[in-house]
């Protein structure tokens, strides 16, 4: 591998991994975002009200 140049920036920094407390993924109903609730994975759109999209069975 070559020596970085030192005429030339950095490369950009890697995106933040995204956190386990927060959103997840995308209902696969609606498309709206899903949240991860004790040993669920849920939408709470208004659409699907309190769809259980996974449970820790299936993870």
């Amino acid at each position: 591998m070559s020596e970085p140049r030192p005429d030339l920036p950095p490369p950009p920094a890697p995106p933040p991994a995204p956190s386990d407390a927060g959103v997840d993924s995308v209902c696969p109903v609606c498309g709206e975002a899903v949240r991860n609730e004790k040993c669920k994975v849920v939408c709470r759109s208004s659409r699907c009200g309190y769809r259980i999209i996974l449970t820790c069975a299936e993870f």
